[in-house]
């Protein structure tokens, strides 16, 4: 028996994963549908602390290309809000203004709202 050379430039691990790709997969898609409920238990749980380590003082940020003002208490998480859910271009964000009370925020979050700056959310009660 002769043997034949494969120079298909891969790895023998990456043809046993070619190979098995099926059924990898199929284990993988098992795996989830199984072990479903700990896995969302255990992304929210991660999603919590990580938001609670993230969070700081009431913030007023301005959102430079948007003319976008907002106040936020975790500005990493809402950025990544505004360009998922909004398509926002947060490339350039100035922090405006840092509160110890997150109702002076939105004093000055209002104040610019009326000066024309966008962001004025239904959901912001304003005194």
């Amino acid at each position: 028996m002769s043997r034949t050379k494969i120079n298909d430039g891969l790895t023998n691990s990456q043809r046993y994963h070619k190979k098995n790709k099926d059924k990898r997969n199929a284990y993988s898609k098992q795996y989830h549908i199984d072990n479903r409920e700990s896995i969302l238990k255990r992304k929210v749980d991660y999603d919590k602390k990580r938001n609670v380590e993230l969070k700081h003082d009431p913030l007023v940020y301005l959102i430079v290309k948007e003319n976008y003002v907002g106040t936020t208490e975790n500005l990493f998480f809402r950025l990544n809000k505004h360009k998922a859910d909004y398509n926002r271009d947060t490339s350039e964000v100035i922090i405006l203004s840092e509160f110890k009370d997150r109702d002076d925020a939105l004093d000055l979050e209002r104040a610019l709202h009326n000066e024309g700056y966008e962001g004025k959310h239904k959901f912001n009660l304003y005194k």
